[in-house]
């Protein structure tokens, strides 16, 4: 939804999800009466980073919804500030982006050459059939099957750029 077909965007209130790091602003547009949820990622977000960086790349990326007149620089550090608290109290030990060498879990693999690649699919099958069950083997088991409840939403499928609407 474009704001410029609404000038009379009314921001309400912000709310904050913690994964992923995320901030919602809740607006008015009054003169159809609708509430709207917009959200705002902070996806690389880290404990140690400068929040006041974070809003230049906030109000680029989100500038209609982020008008400095009605949203004040410090409200949005504020948020951003608690959000951080978060991650740090979640994850005391997180590495940061630059600090040494990244784990097998945050190598991109898409980024590698082809021999990189293969090396890693090779150590990751060498892993796999240590562990793997076959006939005959204690503890097979044919056609397990096994039922799993949602503990968190895995936020994987939902939009970016996209507004809910409250009615």
């Amino acid at each position: 939804m474009s704001l410029d077909i609404f000038p009379d965007f009314l921001p309400k209130r912000f709310g904050l999800k913690y994964e992923p790091p995320t901030i919602v602003l809740e607006y008015l547009v009054p003169s159809t009466g609708k509430l709207y949820h917009h959200k705002m990622r902070l996806r690389e977000l880290q404990p140690q980073d400068n929040p006041r960086d974070w809003i230049q790349k906030l109000r680029k990326k989100h500038s209609m919804y982020l008008p400095p007149a009605k949203i004040s620089d410090d409200q949005i550090v504020d948020l951003i500030r608690h959000l951080q608290q978060k991650l740090e109290n979640e994850n005391p030990r997180r590495p940061s982006r630059n600090s040494g060498s990244p784990t097998k879990d945050e190598i991109d693999l898409n980024k590698l050459t082809p021999e990189e690649v293969l090396l890693h699919k090779q150590q990751m099958d060498t892993v796999f059939k240590q562990n793997a069950l076959r006939p005959g083997d204690p503890g097979y088991i044919y056609d397990v099957r096994k039922e799993f409840k949602v503990v968190e939403d895995s936020g994987w499928d939902e939009d970016e750029e996209e507004d809910d609407i409250i009615l």
